[in-house]
């Protein structure tokens, strides 16, 4: 009777702290009499902690949890270059089966984990945290997601059954330098057989296999639907010894496969918009470095180009220097990268500088995110939206102005910005309408735009300025749209 009253009163006592932090849960298992007490409040909380979601996030803190028979258990973040991974020990409560690790980050981070368990002496690695329903899949593994509050889930990613689905297609391309068969997947827009006549855009994409798997076609569906970008051609073109011919001895072999065969066949193949600002050529990581070497040696052919957390160290900083000291080409790039893949931000930001000082047409971004596929994937309506947006699908007045069909606030540009930055929106008639600045608590920081706007398109610039004409610090702020009883709201960084 007392052993089941001490239990009693153990649990009652972690409940009474339950709303508090984490670390009052970690003082009422250690202070708890007996490894029974202590199972008993471990197991409470855990009946909460799923409730609330795992990783248990408390604020910017995420408290990492693995639950089980072991002797020591590791988390591993995916922060850096391909899989490498930020190894750290993950703490016990003494003489019980509870391990945890935490640690504080932006609250719009993003993050990839998985853990390593030693159990009965055998070590094993990639182990999904089975508590957290969220994985992405990673050069065929399958990792667990950290997604902080102020994240947004990248709702582009998921299947529509509602709207028109493009369609995927198979050929097989040998290649004579690199004596392989490349099984090619392109990807036919909705409208492309209803429009016989019409040329497209085509993108090639590096790493096909995983831009396929991991719902890329998806996302230009979604974008399709909703008016944000071109319909166009998506050539999927899968990795074959993929550190020798993106970033090593065969690059040159792979780039004359992709220039010499590829491009030819598509062209031959599909109706193609045969010009250079009607191709573009992108990936992730040495698939970016491999796409900015083939873009710069080529503008002929390829006059946009995508790169993502672009791993530009290889043969001696070779496709940096091509861009740092080469003659402009006329390709528009979009770059972005993360805040926890230092080893790729430390030529990324460099890299950046030298496009804005050549006067390259350019975009950029930086995530508080890892080298990942979730980080690739989330963002690519930001690359699309800037490299192949939308002809105007509106209606032209009697003077030839265009007429927007919906309210529209577009995603602002540049972003991040500093010092000054262009909002876009669109109306479908004329409206009163107010654009107005806040931060992230929710102040209004700036009145930009109050009064009686005619149907169309408007730009308008905001300077970094508050009402009273003061410079504000770096952050992300918000900017909000509202006309009438339509609102909407966007998120935009400030880099001082």
């Amino acid at each position: 009777m007392m052993k089941k009253l001490m239990l009693l009163l153990a649990v009652l006592c972690w409940q009474r702290v339950l709303a508090q932090e984490f670390q009052a849960f970690l003082a009422s298992v250690n202070s708890a009499a007996t490894d029974a007490a202590k199972t008993a409040i471990i197991d409470s909380f855990m009946v909460h902690a799923r409730q609330a979601g795992i990783p248990f996030i408390e604020n910017a803190t995420a408290n990492f949890i693995y639950r089980g028979n072991a002797t020591s258990a590791a988390l591993e973040l995916i922060p850096a270059l391909e899989l490498t991974y930020l190894t750290v020990d993950m703490q016990r409560l003494s003489n019980t089966d509870f391990f945890y690790y935490s640690q504080a980050f932006e609250m719009d981070a993003r993050l990839e984990y998985t853990f390593t368990i030693v159990a009965d002496g055998d070590t094993t690695r990639l182990v999904l945290d089975s508590e957290n329903p969220r994985v992405v899949i990673w050069l065929g593994y399958l990792t667990s997601e950290l997604a902080m509050p102020g994240y947004e889930a990248p709702a582009e990613t998921v299947f529509d059954p509602a709207i028109p689905h493009g369609a995927v297609k198979n050929h097989n391309l040998f290649s004579d330098r690199l004596n392989a068969t490349y099984s090619i997947n392109v990807y036919v827009p909705p409208g492309y057989d209803q429009n016989p006549t019409e040329r497209y855009l085509t993108a090639y994409a590096q790493d096909g296999q995983l831009a396929l798997f991991g719902g890329y076609t998806n996302v230009l569906d979604n974008l399709i639907a909703q008016g944000k970008i071109q319909e166009g051609l998506l050539v999927l073109i899968p990795a074959f010894d993929r550190t020798a011919t993106y970033a090593g001895e065969r690059r040159f072999d792979y780039e004359d496969f992709v220039v010499n065969t590829v491009v030819p066949f598509v062209d031959s193949t599909y109706r193609t918009e045969k010009s250079p600002q009607g191709r573009l050529i992108g990936g992730a990581s040495f698939g970016a470095l491999i796409s900015a070497q083939i873009a710069y040696r080529h503008p002929d052919l390829f006059g946009k180009c995508l790169m993502f957390s672009p791993a530009l160290f290889p043969n001696g900083n070779e496709v940096f220097n091509l861009y740092a000291n080469g003659d402009k080409r006329d390709i528009q790039i979009y770059l972005d990268w993360g805040t926890y893949e230092p080893f790729i931000t430390a030529l990324a930001i460099p890299f950046r500088d030298v496009l804005q000082a050549k006067g390259y047409h350019h975009a950029w971004n930086e995530w508080h995110e890892g080298h990942s596929p979730g980080s690739f994937r989330a963002h690519l309506d930001n690359a699309v939206e800037f490299l192949i947006p939308a002809n105007p699908t509106g209606v032209q007045d009697d003077h030839g102005r265009y007429l927007a069909k919906s309210f529209e606030l577009f995603q602002n540009y540049p972003n991040p910005f500093n010092p000054s930055t262009t909002i876009r929106f669109e109306l479908p008639e004329a409206s009163e309408m107010v654009v107005k600045i806040f931060n992230l608590t929710g102040s209004e920081i700036r009145t930009l735009v109050r009064g009686q706007y005619q149907a169309g398109v408007h730009n308008v610039n905001w300077d970094g300025r508050d009402n009273n004409a003061r410079v504000v610090a770096s952050g992300v702020y918000l900017y909000r749209l509202q006309a009438g009883s339509f609102k909407q709201v966007r998120k935009m960084s400030l880099l001082r």
